[in-house]
């Protein structure tokens, strides 16, 4: 220890007067905080002023032991950012001299940026931490989230050893260290225009980092699924690193599907690293596709209208496609037509006019070919369709093929057109030509033909010339025509053999000739009676010149159906006498190089005792023939049999000799009874066969003028057609007239008695 004399310490045999020992000044200090029994001592001799005592003594100082306070000094701990520190006994420095240990830590000032915490509850000003809680690692200190740094906070404590505290405060300091955080990263949704690329910033990628660090790169843990996520061009791969160098440099890039949008349009999804760490999970990037307005196209077509017919477009036409969805909202004709006529509403559409929907869709827009043109690809023009915003980038090409269509013949005789009014003299057959136009009369071949009318089966017609007659003449006043009124209606038809036809109605007016009637006819009452002439050619008499006449019987007749050919033609002469009810039919023979004839069976009055005649004409194409059918020809049932005479096919002028004088006796009986009405002087001729026609002809001559109009009185001839065919008969000025027998033997003949077969022409 130390002693002391006022303080200072006693030096060895200094003398400590009484005063200053009743004074107090002599002192012994034990060490601070030490102790114990005989802790120390000192030798010492008294003295009365005069005299010490003869030896020393010793003085023995025992210190009892008393309780210190214990003691802390401040501490600095230390904890890795974003890592609570837990306090241990010996964070505290405690100290005590007694040897006494930490019973408990008082927190004197509180943390200020951290939390100190007493099993996760914040620790209050001055609570008491006891040394089982701290031992438990119940006292901890957590820094903020990311936060760091030395000195990053403190507390003040006061120990104690369960008695006594220290006497003065002390600090704990807390530092935390630095320590790399993953950076972090959050969704974010891009924008692109439609058919437009887009291109990737680092700012995109929602990157952020505590530490301050920098973006480095970007992986891609899920890749796209419509467009087309690319690096520099090249798809991205699953996980592919992306660096922030590629990134700046504008090298990754998403590209949508052409003219593909709409929001959300496609994703992936992306995990930012700062060069040392990752984020600790993924974020998404959403890429929206803002709509764009596509042009629209359209593709060439091409249609087809038939020719001389208007073709009227529809929308569908023109191939219109708008990958947007808007529909078409017109169409603009970028180059016209060259041929035919391109209208809108009949007015020619003109260079770069615009065509709305509507009038498309109202069918106002038409192609006209020019009449009677056709051809593929007969003309075409260029159009522009618009979606109402914008057109499209190229034009298309409208082709129209024109189909060839047979055009129709076209009658143009008797004036033209449905119907014809022709009027005629009496005694002719010849009506007229029907002539008609065609305009591919260079590829087809006209046919006429009789297609109604009611008197039809009055007429004939040539099929290849068109020559329109009577069957048997007109005459005014016979009244053959069904109407009774010397009007004949016929319709004729001409076809040019592909479906195209004209039909015009004809009616033929039979108008009367007047003829110079001489005054003074001189008639008999009874006929001079001729002797029968003698045929040119005739040797002997009639007899035995009508031996050598082919006389047909029943059992030479054809059987039904049998083929009839130009060899075999039927042929009748005088007086062959058919059985009643005999049926000759005919059927399709062969093309003998003939045109169609027609068959009739008359009686001597001319009285047709067939049934309706009908043919089928039909034009055998390449060939220039005809081949004809006709239908069974009957004989009705009568009270006798009745002499007939065949007027087509084998005319022999012999055979119709046996019965003039019949015939003469009708006629002159005739003009005797109409002699008083009529003042008519008429003389007959005997049949003559010539190239032209054949049968038995009636004349009425006077000064050259044919005269007729007795004939319609005479019951031989009221059914016959008086053509004027004596083309040798001497016409004589006899002021007395000519007799009925002085015509007749001056008749000069000219048939013979050869059998030849007529062509239509010749039959009446």
């Amino acid at each position: 220890g130390s002693l002391q004399l006022s303080g200072v310490d006693v030096t060895l045999n200094q003398i400590i007067s009484r005063a200053d020992i009743d004074a107090g000044n002599l002192t012994f200090i034990p060490v601070t905080n030490a102790n114990g029994t005989a802790y120390d001592s000192f030798g010492f001799v008294v003295s009365d002023g005069i005299l010490e005592s003869p030896s020393a003594s010793t003085m023995t100082i025992d210190v009892t032991s008393v309780n210190d306070a214990p003691i802390a000094s401040g501490n600095t701990v230390t904890t890795d950012e974003d890592t609570p520190y837990v306090f241990s006994a010996s964070d505290f420095n405690f100290s005590d001299i007694d040897g006494d240990s930490l019973a408990s830590v008082r927190i004197s000032v509180l943390e200020t940026v951290g939390a100190l915490q007493l099993t996760g509850v914040d620790v209050t000003l001055n609570q008491v931490i006891s040394r089982a809680d701290i031992d438990a690692g119940n006292l901890t200190f957590s820094p903020v989230a990311n936060a760091n740094g030395t000195a990053y906070d403190s507390f003040g404590f006061v120990v104690s050893d369960g008695i006594l505290e220290s006497p003065s405060a002390s600090t704990m300091t807390v530092d935390v260290t630095s320590v790399n955080d993953a950076p972090t990263a959050s969704a974010n949704t891009v924008s692109t225009d439609e058919d437009t690329p887009y291109t990737f910033t680092a700012s995109d990628f929602n990157y952020n980092d505590i530490d301050g660090d920098s973006l480095a790169s970007v992986r891609i843990s899920v890749l796209e699924t419509v467009g087309s996520l690319q690096l520099s061009g090249v798809d991205v791969t699953l996980n592919q690193v992306i660096s922030r160098a590629d990134i700046d440099a504008g090298n990754l890039t998403f590209s949508p599907v052409a003219n593909a949008n709409g929001t959300a349009y496609d994703s992936f999804v992306f995990v930012v690293s700062d060069g040392i760490l990752e984020t600790s999970s993924a974020s998404t990037m959403t890429i929206d596709v803002t709509s764009v307005n596509d042009a629209p196209t359209s593709t060439g077509n091409t249609v087809t209208t038939d020719e001389d017919t208007p073709y009227t477009f529809a929308a569908s036409d023109f191939n219109y496609n708008d990958i947007d969805g808007d529909s078409l909202a017109s169409v603009r004709i970028s180059s016209l037509e060259t041929v035919g006529s391109l209208q809108l509403s009949g007015v020619d559409v003109t260079l770069n006019q615009i065509i709305s929907r509507a009038d498309i869709d109202a069918g106002r827009l038409r192609f006209i070919p020019v009449a009677d043109a056709y051809g593929i690809a007969y003309d075409s023009f260029s159009y522009v369709v618009h979606d109402g915003t914008v057109d499209s980038t190229s034009s298309s090409a409208m082709t129209v093929n024109v189909t060839p269509v047979n055009d129709a013949p076209v009658i143009t005789s008797g004036g033209g057109g449905l119907n014809a009014v022709l009027h005629i003299s009496n005694q002719l057959s010849s009506v007229i030509k029907v002539e008609a136009t065609d305009v591919e009369l260079s590829l087809q071949l006209l046919s006429f033909s009789i297609t109604g009318g009611i008197d039809a089966e009055k007429f004939l017609i040539d099929v290849e010339t068109g020559e329109l007659s009577l069957v048997l003449g007109a005459e005014y006043g016979m009244l053959l025509d069904s109407s009774i009124d010397n009007v004949y209606e016929v319709a004729v038809q001409v076809s040019d053999g592909f479906g195209g036809i004209a039909t015009q109605l004809i009616q033929v007016v039979v108008e009367q000739v007047d003829q110079i009637i001489p005054f003074n006819p001189q008639l008999t009452d009874e006929p001079d009676v001729p002797g029968q002439p003698s045929h040119p050619d005739d040797s002997g008499d009639a007899d035995e010149s009508n031996e050598s006449d082919t006389n047909i019987e029943n059992q030479d007749l054809p059987e039904i159906g049998s083929p009839v050919s130009g060899t075999d033609m039927l042929s009748s002469s005088r007086n062959t006498q058919l059985d009643h009810g005999w049926y000759p039919e005919f059927s399709i023979v062969a093309n003998t190089g003939f045109s169609q004839f027609q068959y009739h069976l008359n009686d001597l009055a001319f009285e047709n005792l067939s049934d309706s005649f009908d043919a089928d004409t039909r034009y055998e194409r390449g060939t220039g023939q005809f081949t004809s059918i006709s239908t069974r020809l009957g004989i009705p049932e009568s009270g006798e049999n009745q002499p007939l005479l065949n007027q087509v096919g084998t005319v022999n002028a012999a055979s119709l000799w046996t019965k003039y004088e019949q015939i003469q006796e009708e006629i002159q009986q005739q003009m005797n009874f109409d002699s008083v009405q009529h003042q008519t002087l008429i003389t007959t001729a005997a049949v003559v066969v010539t190239g032209v026609s054949s049968g038995l002809l009636i004349w009425a001559l006077q000064g050259g003028y044919l005269m007729a109009s007795i004939a319609s009185g005479l019951p031989a001839w009221r059914f016959m057609d008086p053509i004027a065919i004596l083309d040798e008969f001497d016409e004589s000025d006899n002021d007395e007239g000519d007799t009925l027998q002085g015509i007749i033997e001056n008749a000069e003949f000219k048939g013979t008695s050869q059998n030849r077969l007529y062509d239509e022409s010749e039959i009446v």
